[in-house]
């Protein structure tokens, strides 16, 4: 690793990911136009994963460190970087040939900006959910709002500056879920942003469908980064104002709520539907929703049986 210092630093965390490390190294190897490092933190690994990247230590920067969770790793890579730029990618995802070199030319073409992101799709997924998505362009006068919602980039569909990354403290360690959503919301809000129209990452789909973004502590944590962001920046609040703070936040988790109530994962509307009562952020299309969620789960589950039962029959 001598010579000049890279432009960009790609960073990937690897806990237990044997299987799929070796592809996503290659990856990120294989990008072209743009100089640039790769540095693997194996955070702990207690598979074959040592194994796999040996095969590469001459290409990479390879840190290996007691298991910290993503967060860690991710803010290990960052500390270790030398590059003006930061891309995360994980050890069982991968990108087009040309992710840096597009997310880079955006981002170098237009002064003050400090991130990029582009189009993704996941990969073992069928229906709607396996198709390419380009976010949208959030460079506007909703800005705030928008982000505040969601960022609709996963951690590898984006690239930012560095010296942001820092200044948004990194990673956060202590959220299990939505780390990632925390630290772009926190940095978009400093930066002007480029989208990118062109899907360049793919992320790998290979765990149970109900651990996706309708699960409770899925949701309960993103209700979580976007309450530590507004505490962090009470000008985000005063600008956008009260009343629409609260449709943002709990609108989306009101429907993240109804995601769970009609994929019948139960537990998790039971938590949720409570969670906006608590908040009183309740409709009166909720209430029959919100009676079954307060409901004895037992009960709850033979009315939504019943119910099944009945639409299936009707149809």
């Amino acid at each position: 690793m001598s010579g000049s210092p890279p432009e960009i630093s790609v960073v990937i965390p690897c806990y237990n990911a044997e299987r799929f490390v070796g592809e996503a190294v290659e990856s990120a190897l294989g990008q072209r136009g743009v100089r640039h490092e790769v540095i693997v933190v194996d955070d702990g690994s207690t598979d074959g994963s040592s194994a796999v990247l040996e095969r590469f230590r001459r290409h990479i920067v390879l840190i290996r460190q007691e298991n910290r969770g993503e967060g860690g790793a991710r803010n290990r890579g960052i500390a270790a970087a030398r590059g003006r730029y930061l891309a995360f990618l994980d050890a069982d995802d991968w990108w087009d040939p040309s992710f840096l070199e597009q997310m880079h030319a955006a981002i170098r073409k237009c002064p003050g900006t400090g991130l990029a992101y582009c189009g993704w799709r996941n990969v073992g997924l069928e229906g709607p959910r396996g198709e390419p998505f380009v976010p949208p362009d959030y460079e506007g006068p909703d800005k705030l709002h928008l982000l505040l919602e969601n960022t609709r980039w996963p951690v590898h569909a984006a690239m930012v500056e560095r010296r942001l990354a820092l200044e948004a403290g990194g990673f956060a360690t202590d959220l299990r879920y939505c780390a990632d959503f925390l630290f772009w919301l926190e940095i978009a809000s400093r930066t002007r942003l480029a989208r990118v129209p062109a899907v360049l990452a793919y992320y790998r789909h290979h765990r149970p469908l109900h651990l996706a973004t309708a699960s409770a502590p899925w949701a309960l944590a993103h209700l979580e980064a976007q309450r530590r962001f507004l505490r962090r920046h009470p000008e985000v609040r005063r600008r956008l104002g009260r009343r629409t703070v609260r449709r943002i936040v709990y609108g989306e988790l009101r429907r993240r709520a109804y995601e769970a109530y009609w994929r019948r994962d139960i537990t998790s509307a039971r938590v949720l539907f409570r969670r906006l009562l608590r908040a009183g952020y309740v409709r009166r299309g909720d209430l029959p929703r919100l009676a079954l969620a307060l409901a004895p789960r037992r009960m709850m589950e033979a009315v939504l049986a019943a119910r099944d039962a009945r639409e299936a029959g009707a149809a």
